[in-house]
């Protein structure tokens, strides 16, 4: 037991007292966006127009199939749905090669581990705010009513930042271990939008059914940046559901990173 408590320790030092620290993930995440996107007249925002475009046709038909009584706040709701979605499918996409596509430098540089885990969190959040310029044209138009519950944003928009690093050191240690994982979670993406609540309303479900999104991580993650950008406040339950989130997975990311990280150079 105090092996492990000092395992986490360490691991929080190294991974959220360092980065903090030293702050080259900042600039190593900017650049990544440049390279990505170089040469793309709309860089980022191709990534907004798709949303956009998938937005609009997807609550067209969704909201003709579920009979929606208030088609602007289904608008809202799916829009804001996606946004946030966009950030995290986009993760688990390319989280995996956060080692791999770094390994020259992590074999030949000083630079931390920790700061590319860090630099790619922030890379994907660059886009994220690139694509709330699709929220304020719903909000000019009215689809999205902004109210003092928006505020909410800034408090769970850090935590869920936050939460995504040990998730991205996690998977990118294992799919440098690993590397049939990145297939499969290629695979299972399309099933983690089927089953959270993007384009269906958690509410039409009831009884044991309701496990179907409650024991979905991503439901929280999701629903704790839509209800704020919708101008709703945050259910308690979808507070309890990120809190517990955020903890688990920086003690069992702590763990696994100080015990397996010092193999990582041998599977780059």
């Amino acid at each position: 037991m105090m092996r492990m408590i000092e395992d986490i320790g360490i691991a929080i030092r190294q991974l959220f007292i360092g980065p903090i620290q030293n702050r080259t993930w900042l600039s190593v995440g900017y650049l990544d966006v440049i390279q990505v996107y170089r040469r793309s007249f709309l860089g980022p925002l191709w990534v907004t127009l798709s949303i956009g475009i998938q937005a609009v046709s997807v609550t067209f038909i969704y909201s003709q199939l579920f009979n929606a009584q208030n088609t602007k706040e289904y608008y809202s709701y799916v829009v804001c749905g996606l946004i946030s979605w966009a950030w995290f499918s986009a993760l688990l996409t390319d989280m995996g090669n956060v080692f791999l596509a770094n390994g020259g430098y992590i074999k030949t540089s000083t630079i931390g581990k920790n700061q590319f885990i860090w630099s790619m969190a922030w890379k994907h959040t660059i886009i994220f705010l690139h694509n709330l310029l699709l929220w304020f044209i719903y909000v000019l138009f009215g689809s999205v009513v902004l109210s003092y519950n928006t505020l909410y944003i800034l408090i769970t928009f850090p935590i869920v930042f936050l939460t995504s690093i040990p998730i991205i050191g996690m998977l990118g240690i294992l799919f440098a271990r690993y590397r049939d994982f990145s297939r499969l979670i290629s695979s299972l993406i399309t099933l983690l939008l089927i089953i959270t609540p993007i384009f269906w309303m958690s509410s039409q479900l009831t009884g044991n059914r309701q496990l179907m999104y409650k024991m979905n991580p991503f439901y929280y993650l999701v629903e704790s940046l839509r209800q704020p950008l919708m101008g709703n406040p945050v259910s308690e339950h979808t507070w309890l559901g990120l809190f517990i989130l955020f903890f688990i997975s920086w003690i069992v990311f702590a763990v696994f990173y100080i015990r397996k990280s010092p193999k990582l150079i041998f599977w780059i």
